[in-house]
């Protein structure tokens, strides 16, 4: 649903890479405030719906596969779940499963992936929403493979882990919160 009360005046591209573009837009509030150079940052590609990426909820065992990732922005490691872009040519589901075993090493099939539904992880500055996916009964045919620019460590987390490791801000990724919070709900943990 758009709201009709926020007036694009003029979008300028502030600057772009393969992936992303981002936008400084002049916009005019419902109360004729006028505000400049609103920051965007718009995935290039967007499926139906707005989304752009996928955030995977690995269960091994019972246990949550978390990757402990560098985070330039911020200058920190930090525990996230595994995620990525969609590419053009493919669905949300195949994207998960491609950027599951890009990250982790783990092969999966699409029936072992559960909808989770969508979280859009900054909607102030990214027009974009992730599609979230469980894939329960991970079966783990080698090591894990900690292949990805940035990721230091791979590892399982038993739910009483991953709680002390949310209320002691060690995970505090917005998408890896909002897909453990989704899981937690539909097992009852919540």
């Amino acid at each position: 649903m758009n709201d009709d009360s926020i007036l694009l005046l003029k979008r300028r591209v502030g600057c772009s890479n393969s992936l992303l573009d981002v936008y400084l837009d002049d916009i005019v509030s419902e109360t004729n405030e006028v505000i400049s150079n609103y920051i965007v940052v718009s995935p290039k590609i967007k499926k139906s719906g707005g989304e752009s990426g996928v955030v995977i909820l690995p269960i091994i065992e019972k246990s949550i596969l978390l990757i402990n990732v560098y985070r330039h922005p911020l200058k920190e490691y930090a525990w996230e779940l595994p995620r990525g872009f969609i590419d053009s040519s493919e669905t949300a589901h195949e994207a998960a499963i491609r950027e599951l075993n890009e990250e982790t090493g783990i092969s999966t099939t699409e029936d072992r992936l559960v909808d989770l539904g969508l979280v859009a992880p900054e909607p102030g500055v990214l027009a974009a929403k992730n599609h979230i996916f469980l894939v329960k009964d991970c079966e783990i045919n080698t090591e894990f493979s900690v292949n990805e620019y940035g990721h230091k460590e791979i590892r399982k987390f038993d739910r009483t882990e991953v709680i002390q490791m949310i209320n002691g801000n060690n995970i505090y990724d917005a998408n890896t919160l909002v897909a453990i919070y989704k899981y937690f709900t539909m097992i009852g943990v919540c």
